[in-house]
């Protein structure tokens, strides 16, 4: 017979025990309600498990410690960055430069001739001094940009006088190669000075390109860069890339002896059917337009032509580009 004391031990005992299995438990379900699970890991959403993300979320002090990469903080306000399901807080340069550029000398590469061609553009000229004022740089490392941005097609040798002279202008700067350059270090495989003065030459020479397998390798926004600079050399003044989101279906606006175009570029790897046409159409009236040109590296279906006759709306396909850049050619 088990005595009256030992039996009020093992129930006080059992009793504990269950009290503190149900407190886990309730635990538990608490953080599966408070949120979904990350990737295959089976912890709750809210929290990174990853050690070195888990620190820098919650020791920030104590991983810049441990971590020379990023003992010095950029400066300026901070952005959202994405770490997996988390979205947390990075210094971002000023102009809103990638942190990654600031902390390899690759990186700094790639700001540092931005700055410089940028600098060019806002002295109205291209010289060494400047980039010594941009960059910060002696005068030797200055004149090894200058080399570096002849090299990737930017700007041309000196002439006889000493002058050069941009191959590219502000606006295909700014709306366009800058971007692709401030990517490179996220998007090359091999991130060296050569690689990227490389891709770069390979950007600058396509926007330019007289080869209309070059064209076929663009994007949208390069294509439309690209339309404008044929629009130049064949006569049209006023050339203006309109915004890429809201342009209404009007991706350049251009005047011809007082004619005022709209163009919709659309550089496809399919021809096109009705919807650019109905488009720009639209566009015209909204930009106060005269006339409406739909311009591609395709051709258009049999529908699309008809819609473009009832329309006015002019059609420039592959076989206008040819021709178009067969008659550059011969003038230059």
């Amino acid at each position: 017979m088990i005595s009256t004391e030992i039996f009020v031990f093992i129930l006080a005992v059992l009793i504990a025990i269950v009290s503190t299995l149900c407190i886990a438990l309730l635990g538990v379900v608490k953080r599966k309600g408070n949120g979904t699970k990350n990737g295959s890991t089976g912890e709750p959403a809210g929290k990174l498990y990853n050690d070195d993300a888990g620190q820098i979320l919650n020791e920030p002090e104590a991983y810049t410690e441990n971590h020379s990469e990023i003992h010095t903080p950029l400066q300026g306000s901070p952005t959202e960055k994405a770490i997996g399901d988390i979205q947390i807080s990075l210094p971002m340069s000023e102009d809103g430069k990638p942190p990654i550029l600031e902390h390899f000398a690759e990186g700094r590469f790639v700001d540092h001739l931005d700055k410089a061609i940028r600098g060019f553009f806002r002295d109205g000229g291209i010289s060494v001094g400047s980039i010594q004022r941009s960059v910060g740089a002696g005068y030797t490392q200055a004149a090894t940009y200058m080399d570096r941005l002849e090299s990737a097609g930017v700007i041309s040798g000196p002439g006889d006088s000493g002058d050069r002279k941009f191959f590219i202008t502000e606006e295909e700067w700014e709306k366009l190669l800058r971007k692709k350059l401030l990517s490179y270090p996220y998007i090359l495989e091999e991130v060296t000075v050569s690689k990227i003065i490389s891709r770069l030459s390979d950007d600058v020479h396509i926007l330019h390109s007289s080869s209309l397998q070059d064209v076929d390798r663009m994007d949208g926004t390069a294509f439309e860069y690209w339309c404008a600079s044929i629009l130049r050399s064949i006569g049209y003044e006023d050339v203006e890339v309109t915004p890429g989101s809201g342009d209404q279906g009007v991706d350049i606006i251009a005047k011809k002896e007082d004619v005022l175009f709209g163009f919709q570029c659309k550089c496809y790897s399919v021809d096109i059917g009705n919807t650019p046409i109905q488009e720009i159409y639209a566009g015209l009236r909204y930009y106060k337009l005269h006339v409406g040109c739909v311009i591609t590296n395709r051709y258009f279906s049999a529908g699309a032509i008809e819609l473009a006759k009832a329309t006015n709306v002019i059609l420039w396909d592959r076989g206008k580009l040819e021709l178009i850049l067969k008659k550059i050619n011969e003038t230059q």
